[in-house]
């Protein structure tokens, strides 16, 4: 089979059977809570159901079922099998060092002492939890350029603010969440991809993808503290 043909096929698998593998993580993951509505006689036939619902075992059975879905017969053969652990593997290792990066960020802040302080400056009502949560979102977002690391690390210190004020952990979450995009810039893959997609000039990124992504963080903090007073 010629080189091009190759890897035409690996790049256009069929369109169903790439939107069932999409699709089947969330359904399984789904089934643990359709369980938890059931009769109890019920729900205990059906315990399979919750364990095919954890999220490291839904994610592990996509996967073993894509590979015969989308390629056949064809999934055994030493280049598809090179193509998909070469292309899997950058990605996936980006994630895992990012995940790591926020986690030891993460407990060198708590180590540090932040959580204390921050639990300090709500019971002294010196600013309100939400905002604090939003603030450290917003300040690691700034000084690493990614949301995930942002997200984590401020996940990490926020548990014994929360403890202190009785703030919604839910809220807090959201909070985090808007805090998390605040403009993006020159530190961020981010902003660089967006910025090669459309082809835009640097100055011109920061007036508009920047732009945007701090008035959804800025917004999104703004539904927040309304949307905890209700």
């Amino acid at each position: 089979m010629p080189a091009g043909s190759a890897a035409s096929d690996l790049r256009a698998p069929r369109k169903r059977a790439t939107l069932a593998i999409v699709l089947l993580p969330v359904v399984l993951i789904s089934l643990g809570q359709v369980v938890a509505l059931m009769p109890p006689a019920l729900a205990a036939r059906c315990h399979w159901m919750t364990a095919a619902s954890q999220p490291v075992l839904a994610l592990l059975l996509a996967n073993l079922a894509a590979l015969p879905l989308l390629f056949g017969r064809r999934m055994f053969e030493a280049q598809l099998q090179g193509a998909i652990w070469s292309q899997a593997m950058a990605p996936a290792g980006a994630i895992l060092l990012s995940i790591g990066a926020g986690g030891a960020l993460k407990q060198v802040l708590v180590t540090a002492g932040m959580s204390e302080l921050l639990a300090r400056l709500a019971t002294l009502h010196a600013m309100p939890p939400l905002l604090l949560a939003w603030l450290i979102a917003v300040g690691i977002r700034l000084a690493t350029g990614s949301a995930t690391v942002a997200t984590i690390t401020a996940a990490g210190v926020v548990p014994q603010l929360i403890a202190a004020t009785g703030t919604s952990p839910e809220w807090t979450v959201l909070a985090i969440g808007a805090g998390s995009v605040f403009f993006s810039h020159v530190n961020d893959p981010g902003f660089w991809l967006v910025r090669g997609y459309l082809g835009t000039s640097t100055a011109g990124t920061f007036r508009t993808w920047s732009v945007l992504e701090t008035v959804i963080s800025v917004c999104g903090l703004v539904f927040v503290l309304a949307g905890s007073h209700l």
